[in-house]
């Protein structure tokens, strides 16, 4: 069985024109063959009336065929331009919403971003001017402080954030649940008189339409920004004429339906009511002005205005385009904020880390400056060994922090470090003007500024330990220093010298030497590694070994 819609498809063939055409040239074909060739017998009459009408039908059908092949390939010419026509129309579209997606994820910083998107949207409609306003987050107030309220365990009382819409279950709502967006809230928040006093400032504007001056500030309250919110697209388009004397007002209405692409030029005429203006100046050329929301899921970040130099019925196509490109630009604009508090909080925490630093600087330096003091008024031998250790392991300390502060990274080089270390030891320790000599090889191996610090005094103690020790009775002396790391995640530091060797039978368990009892803790409890002492053809090797 067909359907109505088949049937009269079916029936819908030929069209009427054609079978109207068929029944004239018939017709004509007719009478022409009988002025042209009268009959002049009775019986002959019978034959070219029957001969008349079968040239008649052919020539009827012959011109109608001709006919309707002309009328086919016409309408296959308008269905091929409609749908290249359509296909344009898409392809910009896909063009736009790839333009702000592209925005999006390339511009962070607010004012060239709203720029570029107002740019975007303009052509849409080929827009003379685009606004955009934002909420002044500057000048929001606690909305428990307008209302009076009272609820200390509403999730709005205790919030930094001051955009009340934006929690899903204040307790000024019951009639929603928890997990309701904004979108599902809207009405009621809009009668809210804490979003009605929220607002606007102007943030960017791109062109301008001759005439009109835009607002420098809005407000949610107003009835324009109140009815966008409410209205499901977020898009309001209003149609404002001049006055037709001088004491005749400025008429305006509002499109409440879209013109669809596919209808016929006489239903181009979308209904329209009869609304308050839009513009408070007079006037003097028909405009359209275009109103959208920017909203995301649960905040309400501003309002994008397009003026139009002329009278334009949106279509149906331009409506999805402009709010889906609407959404986006919100995304955007809230990805833009979030930015920007990231980065602002970003700069306190590195202002508050270098103050920090600098404070650790001079602690350490006074640290130090007493130590020295106290150096220079020490006579007693031991007493000036314990002070100038302590001095060392501080200046060790202090490098490191040095280090990190400077460059201000996660993670020290531990070559370099070990070589800063070195120059401080034999600068403090060669009171005696010995020949002492060092160098550092291996591999490029960065550790965590944790461990940069228990390896810098590390470094201090079996630096320390070779020239106090190892070359006590010797004028000169050399330590080697090896550094190898990334073979299973495991780094290994081999610290040679050439002094006089360890003493026979000679085991750390057993040895009372603070530095060397400090390095094995060290290895153990901060690096997890592993620590030993060996002698081979007159050179002591120490052997660091840790985990990365």
């Amino acid at each position: 069985m067909l359907e109505p819609e088949e049937k009269a498809s079916k029936g819908a063939f030929i069209p009427l024109p054609i079978k109207v055409a068929f029944l004239a040239i018939v017709t004509v074909a007719a009478i022409t063959f009988f002025l042209l060739f009268p009959p002049l017998l009775a019986d002959d009459l019978k034959i070219r009336i029957l001969i008349g009408l079968l040239l008649s039908v052919l020539a009827g059908l012959v011109a109608s065929a001709m006919l309707l092949i002309i009328y086919q390939a016409r309408k296959e010419a308008l269905l091929s331009k409609d749908l290249m026509s359509k296909i344009s129309s898409q392809r910009q579209d896909l063009q736009t919403l790839f333009a702000i997606s592209k925005t999006i994820t390339t511009t962070m910083q607010l004012k060239p971003l709203l720029e570029k998107i107002l740019a975007i949207l303009m052509p849409i409609v080929d827009a003379r001017s685009a606004v955009l306003w934002l909420v002044d987050q500057g000048k929001l107030k606690k909305c428990w402080e307008e209302m009076n309220c009272v609820y200390g365990d509403c999730p709005a009382f205790h919030s930094t954030d001051h955009r009340c819409w934006s929690f899903s279950s204040t307790l000024c709502s019951w009639d929603h649940a928890a997990s309701a967006s904004l979108g599902e809230r809207i009405d009621e928040c809009v009668r809210c008189p804490v979003l009605s006093r929220v607002t606007l400032n102007l943030a960017a504007a791109v062109g301008s339409v001759p005439g009109v001056d835009e607002p420098p500030v809005v407000s949610l309250g107003d009835s324009m920004c109140r009815n966008v919110l409410l209205q499901d697209p977020k898009i309001l388009v209003f149609h404002s004429y001049p006055p037709k004397d001088d004491v005749s007002p400025q008429s305006c209405f509002r499109q409440v339906e879209w013109v669809r692409q596919d209808t016929d030029a006489l239903a181009r005429y979308p209904k329209l009511v009869e609304a308050q203006s839009c513009f408070d100046e007079v006037i003097d050329t028909p405009m359209t002005r275009i109103g959208m929301a920017l909203m995301t899921k649960n905040q309400i970040h501003g309002l994008l205005c397009l003026g139009l130099d002329r009278i334009h019925y949106v279509t149906d196509d331009e409506v999805m385009l402009l709010t889906n490109a609407a959404a986006l630009a919100a995304a955007a604009i809230e990805n833009a904020d979030l930015y920007y508090h990231m980065e602002k909080r970003n700069q306190q925490i590195t202002t508050l880390l270098k103050e920090a630093h600098h404070r650790i600087k001079n602690n350490l330096q006074a640290i130090v400056g007493l130590s020295s003091m106290q150096l220079q008024q020490t006579t007693d031998p031991e007493a000036l060994r314990l002070i100038l250790d302590n001095l060392t392991r501080i200046r060790s300390i202090a490098l490191v922090h040095q280090l990190l502060s400077q460059e201000d990274v996660k993670f020290v080089n531990v070559a370099q470090m070990i070589g800063k270390v070195m120059d401080m030891i034999v600068q403090l320790l060669n009171g005696a003007q010995k020949h002492f000599a060092y160098e550092i090889s291996g591999t490029d191996v960065k550790v965590t500024s944790q461990k940069a610090t228990s390896l810098a005094l590390i470094a201090n103690e079996l630096a320390t330990n070779s020239i106090k020790h190892g070359f006590a009775d010797r004028a000169s002396g050399r330590i080697v220093i090896n550094v190898s790391g990334g073979l299973e995640g495991e780094a290994a530091i081999a610290f040679t010298d050439d002094g006089c060797g360890l003493p026979e039978g000679f085991c750390i368990e057993m040895y009372k030497s603070l530095g060397l009892q400090l390095v094995s803790n060290l290895v153990q409890d901060d690096l997890n590694g592993t620590f030993t002492l060996a002698c081979d053809n007159g050179e002591t090797t120490a052997m660091v070994r840790f985990p990365l």
